[in-house]
């Protein structure tokens, strides 16, 4: 295990510079669940670019650890570049409020002949 600090995960050495897959975070879980430290660092130095699905997993992968009763950890992601953290950033929106419940919020169901009625009674 690639690690710059005891409780430190290199991501571009674990994983790749460029990270595109949510199957590739899934690979580090088996890692950070047998670090024997509670806090564990995900540093993204030298890491160009992370895609939206392997943000997405990354987050689900600090929660589902988050909650563990046994074996808990916290991760926090470090040394960020610009485009790493505007991706966090808007993968996280999108998981607090994502945009398809706003729009199923809005959508009425009505029959046609309703619809009919209604636009020949005005």
């Amino acid at each position: 295990m690639t690690k710059n600090e005891k409780n430190s995960l290199l991501i571009a050495t674990e994983i790749a510079k460029i990270v595109s897959s949510r199957d590739l975070v899934r690979s580090l879980k088996n890692k950070i669940t047998r670090m024997k430290t509670k806090e564990v660092k995900l540093d993204f130095s030298d890491v160009e670019f992370v895609s939206r699905s392997a943000v997405h997993e990354f987050l689900s992968l600090r929660n589902q650890l988050q909650k563990k009763s046994w074996k808990k950890k916290n991760i926090e992601f470090t040394n960020t570049n610009e485009s790493v953290k505007e991706m966090f950033r808007t993968v996280a929106a999108n998981i607090a409020i994502p945009k398809n419940k706003r729009l199923l919020e809005k959508i009425e169901k009505i029959d046609i002949q309703t619809l009919i009625k209604k636009t020949s009674n005005s």
